[in-house]
């Protein structure tokens, strides 16, 4: 058993501890150094059961993004022990991928009996074992089957049998609201909207300076040339995302019995070839309207380019990112 500690998790090998009182943890998550996925994105982020998904991933080293990596994937159709939220089976960390072969893309429809694998539905009794119950639903109310996306990176990148690159992403099922009052039921049934995917707007380099845009929403890639950055200093980056992005939902709240809507907070996950963040993640709680978050980078000493990603995440398992590039110069 493996447990996700969030919507996405990666399955890294950890930095060995150094020796002393102060731990010597290694780079921090932000900064790219080797082969890497840093999201799965599911296309919606919810789904009912038997409503089709297409997953594809940002997938990235040293060298920047990997624009079709041989992913193998595998819809995890085995649930875990109900009490432990996000936890993803044993049978779904050894099963061999799809028949489909790699694919930098992956489209499957989720089980027709998705809510009672995976969510408030009672599972039908095995033979032989005692009853089990249905599962508990996370902080949002929600229920999620894992995906899990085997890269097998010596096919993608040089170096020779790379061993695969693993992880895992939760699809967040629309499931029937069964622990409230039949009226309450009824009323989520007819009224909650499933979760949409957040949107990235744009990416800027220094906005109270030079305001310089990385990147804008339906570009392929950064600007050419490169926006530029001397090296050594710090700069402001910020990702400002769409209005829409942070949504309203309704939510049962198990504490005073009533149906409540509740607003996603959103989060940026930054990562880059070089230099250093002051925040491996910035963002927006539920009561902030903001439509931005910022961070500091300082560039490497050594010029050249380093490669740039953010990804976006809100509560219910929605994803976006973005990829740029600075020149960093002498």
């Amino acid at each position: 058993m493996r447990r996700l500690s969030g919507l996405t998790v990666l399955l890294l090998p950890l930095a060995a501890l150094g020796a002393g009182c102060k731990p010597n943890l290694g780079a921090p998550p932000s900064l790219v150094t080797a082969p890497s996925i840093l999201a799965i994105r599911g296309m919606p982020p919810e789904a009912i059961e038997g409503g089709p998904v297409t997953y594809d991933v940002l997938a990235v080293d040293a060298m920047g993004t990997v624009a079709a990596p041989h992913i193998g994937w595998l819809q995890c159709l085995d649930p875990d022990a109900p009490a432990e939220v996000n936890d993803v089976s044993n049978s779904c960390l050894t099963e061999e991928p799809d028949d489909a072969g790699p694919s930098p893309t992956f489209m499957a429809a989720i089980p027709t009996n998705a809510c009672m694998l995976f969510g408030p539905e009672t599972p039908s009794p095995m033979p032989g074992q005692p009853p089990q119950r249905p599962a508990d639903p996370d902080t949002t109310g929600g229920f999620y089957q894992p995906i899990r996306a085997t890269w097998e990176i010596a096919d993608d990148v040089d170096g020779g049998a790379a061993s695969p690159l693993v992880a895992f992403a939760l699809e967040r099922i629309t499931c029937p609201l069964l622990q409230a009052p039949g009226p309450d039921a009824t009323q989520f049934a007819m009224s909650y909207v499933p979760n949409d995917n957040p949107t990235l707007a744009d990416l800027v380099l220094d906005p109270s300076g030079t305001n310089t845009a990385l990147y804008t929403a339906g570009q392929a890639a950064a600007p050419q040339p490169a926006a530029a950055a001397a090296a050594g200093q710090t700069y402001t980056l910020q990702a400002d995302f769409t209005a829409d992005s942070a949504e309203t939902f309704l939510y049962w709240d198990i504490v005073s019995r009533m149906l409540v809507n509740q607003r996603e907070s959103l989060r940026v996950s930054w990562f880059a070839t070089g230099g250093a963040f002051s925040l491996d993640t910035s963002g927006r709680t539920s009561v902030e309207t903001e439509t931005f978050t910022q961070n500091s980078w300082t560039a490497p000493t050594t010029p050249g380019p380093v490669y740039f990603w953010a990804v976006l995440r809100d509560d219910r398992g929605g994803v976006d990112f973005a990829a740029t590039e600075i020149d960093v110069t002498p």
